[in-house]
């Protein structure tokens, strides 16, 4: 999988895991404000800036991505219900 854009019609979707895939972007994700759980590790995501405004996020995996501990930092202050996972367990 290297694209999530046919996801952008469920608005509804609550769950989405697409660990070890090829996607790159989060970009289909914006406005799906009933998402609560995303995993995104082992992806070649770079930014969570579509996320920022999903208020009903409450966990998102991300270890082993492109996504700089800078815009991590960013996305927790911005998000401080979300619980991050960002190592491996």
């Amino acid at each position: 999988i290297k694209s999530i854009d046919p996801i952008k019609r469920y608005k509804y979707l609550e769950e989405l895991y697409i660990q070890h895939t090829s996607v790159e972007s989060l970009d289909a994700l914006r406005g799906m404000q009933r998402l609560e759980s995303l995993g995104i590790s082992h992806t070649k995501v770079s930014s969570l800036e579509p996320l920022m405004h999903l208020r009903g996020l409450r966990n998102l995996y991300c270890y082993n991505t492109n996504i700089s501990e800078e815009d991590i930092e960013r996305f927790k202050k911005e998000q401080p219900k979300c619980k991050v996972v960002t190592e491996d367990f």
